[in-house]
């Protein structure tokens, strides 16, 4: 019995590793047509071919060049911003000292100011204290006066000049003959009405 009993076990044990190898059989087929529609990258094939490491220091050497390159280019830029720094604190210290300068003028012009008041309120108090409002339409009427006067004046000239002028045409047509007068009179008519 217990003969029978260990038959029939590695009859069982053996029934087993026939259906175990069968799976296994049918995974490996499984797997190698896995393997045959894998698309193959150029990672994957590295990975094949063991150039992990190449791979990794070329990243390697392609980030630090990166880096370099940015530090060059934040470097570019700082330059250019400290420039503009520059350039502005040169501007605000120009605008400063024309600030100085325009408040010592503006000084300058308060005291001209206060010496014309001072100057204007003698000749008030001179005058008797007031202003004379006859004497001030007095200065004004012969202000008026004397512009109408060289208006007028200016006007004799012009009219004289015209004189003159229209004068000096006519002694020239005298003495040099011109067919001015017939050619615009010519152009005046119509052609078919030309003498």
């Amino acid at each position: 019995l217990p003969k029978a009993s260990r038959s029939c076990k590695s009859i069982n044990y053996m029934e087993w590793e026939h259906s175990y190898m069968e799976t296994q059989i049918k995974n490996l087929n499984e797997y190698f047509i896995d393997l045959q529609l894998l698309k193959v990258t150029k990672s994957i094939q590295a990975i094949m071919k063991g150039d992990t490491q190449n791979k990794a220091r070329e990243k390697m050497e392609k980030a630090e060049a990166r880096i370099e390159i940015l530090k060059r280019v934040h470097g570019d830029k700082a330059d250019k911003i400290k420039g503009l720094i520059a350039k502005l604190s040169q501007s605000v210290r120009e605008r400063r000292s024309e600030n100085e300068r325009l408040v010592v003028q503006l000084k300058d012009l308060d005291g001209s100011v206060q010496v014309r008041e001072a100057i204007y309120r003698s000749r008030v108090d001179s005058s008797g204290g007031e202003v004379n409002p006859m004497q001030q339409a007095a200065t004004r009427m012969k202000r008026i006066t004397m512009r109408r006067r060289l208006i007028d004046l200016a006007r004799v000239q012009t009219e004289e000049i015209d004189f003159l002028r229209s004068e000096l045409d006519r002694l020239r047509q005298r003495t040099f003959p011109s067919f001015a007068h017939a050619a615009r009179n010519r152009l005046l008519l119509p052609p078919d009405e030309v003498v």
